[in-house]
């Protein structure tokens, strides 16, 4: 019946966006994001301290010029990196953690999508579901593997543990925080 209602609609269309055009539509969308979130100043002493520990762990593995940015009107638990190359950290995330070591992994999450290039793999295969949860799945265990020899493991596992807790079900993209501890194993 739609068929026959919209014959000139196609069911799959191939992506027409130019990797050049990404770089337009991801920095249309950080400035979309700071304009909703606002942003801490880069020289605030949570902002110098957050980007000082993301560069003590990954500046040297490819993490230089990445800037870890506070949204201090983002209240949700929530952090996201952009393919500009920048990480987004809520207030709400913030105030969620109890450890360096579960901030760590957070941090370390958002850069494993930056790192394995996962913006591009997800336009490549259209927005397939999917293949978003497989890089969720994959930023976790990156950064998991990331931890050194000197740090507490467990932050990562503490953290979706936590998360599973307030997260009641889970969302098409990251799934459910008991299935990515799950996955961690």
């Amino acid at each position: 019946y739609r068929e026959k209602m919209t014959p000139d609609i196609d069911r799959n269309p191939e992506p027409n966006v130019k990797y050049q055009d990404l770089a337009h539509i991801a920095t249309f969308f950080e400035n979309q994001h700071v304009a909703r979130y606002r942003q801490l100043p880069s020289d605030h002493q949570v902002s110098t301290w957050i980007n000082e520990l993301f560069q003590e762990r990954y500046g040297s593995r490819g993490g230089t010029g990445i800037q870890v940015i506070i949204n201090d009107g983002w209240s949700d638990v929530n952090a996201l990196a952009t393919s500009n190359g920048n990480i987004y950290v809520s207030r709400g995330l913030l105030g969620f953690v109890d450890s360096v070591e579960e901030l760590q992994f957070v941090l370390g999450h958002e850069f494993k999508h930056i790192q394995e290039g996962h913006f591009e793999k997800l336009r490549l295969a259209t927005g397939d579901f999917g293949i978003a949860r497989y890089n969720e799945y994959r930023a976790d265990i990156g950064s998991f593997a990331d931890v050194k020899d000197d740090e507490n493991p467990y932050g990562g596992l503490v953290f979706l543990k936590k998360l599973s807790e307030i997260r009641g079900s889970s969302d098409k993209v990251h799934g459910s925080s008991m299935d990515r501890l799950l996955n961690l194993f």
